[in-house]
């Protein structure tokens, strides 16, 4: 993502052997986060052999795995992000919207492997949300289901002018929702004298 690289493996049972993430923000470098993802990779795979790679990418994707349009990473348009990393992925390599990947997970859970239908909403800095509909991951008309991130009224960055006065804040949302994360409930002070996070 535009924020962070993260690296998961997992047995063929679905135990988790390993976790690593490094951040990054959105103008970093395409040399930078190879080298982050390098890492993450390293950290994950240590002593395992990788049978199968997924790679799990924002935005909307065609057949061959090429970002048609993504707002978090726009200079990832019209390019294949395992061709952009490919001296690093295990193969083979299967390319999905992160938050179908989110569906497909929680569908294969111990907890809900027996149900066919779900809704997986992801709350962050571009909401979103996944849809198991008899048992298939909902794609839509255009490939698009689910994916909210171009609308125009959500609350995120680039859209409304809703966190006007926190400019100074190069991630406003990130740290909003880390916070809450944490179990912090936050608020933004509308005082232009002092523009922070004030717990209530």
């Amino acid at each position: 993502g535009a924020h962070s690289v993260r690296a998961v493996t997992h047995r063929l049972d679905g135990s988790l052997v390993a976790h690593h993430e490094a951040r990054v923000n959105e103008g970093t470098p395409h040399a930078v986060r190879h080298r982050a993802l390098a890492e993450v990779i390293a950290h994950v795979t240590s002593g395992e052999d990788v049978w199968f790679t997924g790679i799990a990418v924002g935005g909307r994707l065609d057949e061959e795995g090429r970002v048609l349009t993504s707002v978090a990473l726009p200079a990832w348009e019209g390019q294949r992000p395992v061709d952009l990393f490919a001296d690093l992925l295990p193969t083979p390599v299967l390319t999905i919207n992160d938050i179908r990947a989110a569906v497909w997970a929680e569908h294969h859970a111990a907890e809900t492997a027996d149900i066919d239908e779900l809704l997986v909403i992801h709350l962050g800095r571009r909401p979103t949300f996944g849809l198991l509909v008899a048992g298939d991951i909902r794609q839509g008309a255009h490939g698009m289901a689910g994916d909210m991130s171009l609308n125009p009224l959500l609350p995120a960055p680039g859209g409304p002018d809703w966190c006007d006065g926190h400019a100074v804040d190069p991630d406003a949302v990130g740290r909003v929702v880390h916070a809450a994360l944490a179990g912090n409930c936050l608020l933004y002070t509308s005082d232009a004298a002092d523009d922070s996070l004030r717990v209530d």
